[in-house]
């Protein structure tokens, strides 16, 4: 049997002078895989060992134009989305359709519908689309059933037994759209691994898959490895990492699954590249020139009882090559993408850290491209996690909570000796920090206040006494004072926009101002209960729901204050259809998409001026 390449030396010594926060890469290699049945053992023995226990922005301004584009991390790196504009058409994916409107018409001009029989046996799922020139690029996840056991089944020629394998691949599709009427199937992929992210840069796609079922069981007991693989299925090509020796082990990851990275120039019909590692993926950073992956992996210390802790795995690959060029390894988790970054040769990260006696505290790293730590932040508001954080220029921003919420401003301009300039405290904490110009940021923010308790047996907690969602407004142009400025409430106490979690339902026109946010609120005190006739022999059934309010806010942000200009309320009812999940603007029109069609609002006045149903 052949064997895997050996990793380099592992290096164990911990870089002094940054706690446990930080320790040196495992590897600065990947280890190619250069035969299946050593990777088969790999994965069997790694799942064998494992204890029985559960694993735990550059210009971000808007850009000058004469319509919206989705929020993104990093300008020039678009992610993909639910609704996507060129000023000309929109898209928007609809549950089980994608609808295609023409912005001069407000009509909707053409569609893609993926329609079921009860004999099919695969299903697709759109998730996200790109729209580049004239093509469109579809994104989502396909499920299926297929026989035998999860995840034991053969990929071909077995009878379907009604044994549900959920999301278990991906697609990426690519339409023409020059007749929007009829949009053309162009290419159609099928990829191995659950769709978890994609971005596009200057017709560069690059598609992200996590693949967890990594062993075939056949039904004569043998076992072989499920090769991570792209399948063009309309010229029936399939591509495998593992043929095509691009199939690597990410170092110190436990082998529980792929991370599949497709990647194809949409100019050109050049042949789509497949690059598989065997880890796992927890968010990901994009620039012009990096690709930074991180990873969770959790380490044990005591076997007989399991104990340990959790690692995150930085990793930087050369964006063009996927090589890889660094790795690190830190205490703790990342919350999302917006806590790691790169500025000027340099990555920052952010993590919170739990301990086994249930303490917990937070740290801020800064690296070079080799990713050799420069200095740390470490212990963090002790007590507290991490809510949200921004790295704008040499500046970054983090709010954590417990009780109230402290947003701490850090200074990155002296690698060296990276610090916490200022802090504030105001009640409740900002999930999303984005800035308005070089001083001022507002933050969509819990409005909330913690209400400390006492039994009678001397037991302490904290209740929380929600108010509803404000947005503050932060003046960080004295980094050692940081100031509310100003803050409104734009929410009640039921209240709900997805822009708070999701910053690709964030839309903010820089150039006027404004805010566009997408909500939902809900009056419990609004229940409707309806009555109908169940199956046969099952009687009737009773269905209660509260009455959903939903619309959009339109909020003023300058440096100096917060003004919720407008609520447009689109419907309010108890059966939740209309409810708004994105806005984007074209031109003087202002557009509020719904499952049941779109609105379209004059961007002036707010009026009403024509609505397009699905």
């Amino acid at each position: 049997m052949k064997k895997l390449i050996a990793l380099l030396s592992i290096l164990t010594l911990m870089i002094s002078g940054c706690s446990t926060w930080f320790q040196e890469p495992q590897s600065d290699s990947l280890a190619l895989i250069v035969d299946r049945n050593a990777i088969k053992e790999m994965i069997t023995s790694r799942f064998s060992n494992l204890p029985n226990q559960m694993e735990g922005a550059k210009d971000a301004f808007s850009p000058t134009s004469g319509y919206s584009s989705t929020n993104t991390q990093v300008k020039g790196i678009d992610e993909g989305d639910i609704v996507k504009t060129d000023g000309k058409r929109i898209i928007h994916v609809n549950g089980q359709t994608i609808r295609i409107l023409d912005v001069a018409t407000s009509k909707a001009v053409g569609k893609i519908e993926y329609i079921y029989t009860d004999k099919d046996t695969k299903f697709y799922y759109p998730s996200e689309v790109f729209l580049y020139k004239d093509t469109l690029v579809v994104m989502g996840s396909i499920s299926q059933y297929n026989g035998g056991f999860y995840p034991m089944m053969e990929k071909e020629g077995v009878a379907r037994d009604m044994i549900w394998r959920g999301y278990q691949d991906s697609f990426v599709s690519l339409y023409d759209l020059r007749d929007p009427s009829a949009p053309k199937l162009l290419k159609n992929y099928e990829l191995s691994g659950s769709y978890y992210s994609a971005r596009l840069n200057d017709g560069e796609l690059m598609v992200v898959s996590n693949q967890y079922n990594l062993m075939i069981y056949a039904k004569d007991g043998s076992t072989s490895v499920n090769a991570p693989e792209v399948r063009e299925t309309t010229s029936n090509v399939t591509i495998s990492s593992l043929d095509t020796k691009s199939a690597y082990v990410l170092p110190g990851k436990q082998g529980d699954s792929f991370v599949n990275i497709l990647k194809m120039d949409l100019g050109t019909n050049s042949e789509p590249k497949l690059t598989s590692f065997l880890g796992s993926i927890q968010t990901l950073y994009v620039d012009n020139d990096n690709l930074l992956m991180a990873q969770y992996r959790y380490v044990v210390s005591n076997a007989a009882t399991g104990e340990g802790k959790t690692l995150t795995d930085i990793l930087r690959f050369d964006i063009d090559t996927l090589e890889l060029k660094a790795d690190a390894s830190i205490d703790g988790y990342l919350l999302n993408q917006f806590s790691l970054d790169i500025h000027d040769g340099y990555v920052r990260v952010a993590s919170t850290k739990w301990s086994n006696d249930g303490k917990v505290a937070n740290a801020v790293h800064i690296f070079n491209l080799a990713l050799d730590v420069q200095s740390s932040i470490v212990n963090l508001a002790e007590g507290e996690t991490i809510r949200a954080v921004r790295f704008i220029g040499d500046k970054g921003y983090v709010v954590t909570f417990e009780n109230v919420d402290p947003l701490f401003v850090i200074d990155f301009s002296n690698p060296s000796s990276i610090k916490v300039t200022g802090e504030l405290k105001v009640p409740g904490f900002s999930t999303y920090l984005h800035p308005v110009s070089d001083s001022v940021l507002f933050g969509i923010a819990e409005d909330l206040e913690v209400i400390p308790m006492k039994d009678t047996f001397g037991n302490t907690w904290n209740s929380v006494n929600r108010f509803g969602i404000k947005i503050s407004l932060f003046n960080v142009n004295d980094p050692t004072k940081p100031i509310e400025i100003d803050s409104k409430r734009v929410l009640g106490q039921n209240g709900y926009t997805e822009a708070s979690y999701n910053h690709r339902a964030v839309v903010f026109d820089a150039d006027n101002g404004l805010l566009y946010l997408p909500y939902s609120d809900a009056d419990y005190n609004t229940q409707v209960c309806q009555t109908t006739d169940g199956k046969e022999g099952e009687g009737k059934y009773t269905y209660c729901a509260y009455k959903i309010e939903s619309g959009l806010k339109v909020i003023s942000i300058d440096e100096n204050s917060v003004e919720l200009v407008k609520s447009i309320v689109v419907a309010a009812n108890n059966d939740y259809t209309n409810l708004v999940t994105r806005v984007l603007y074209v031109g003087d029109k202002l557009y509020a998409m719904t499952g049941a069609g779109v609105l379209v609002y004059d961007r002036n006045d707010f009026s009403l001026l024509t609505s397009i149903k699905y």
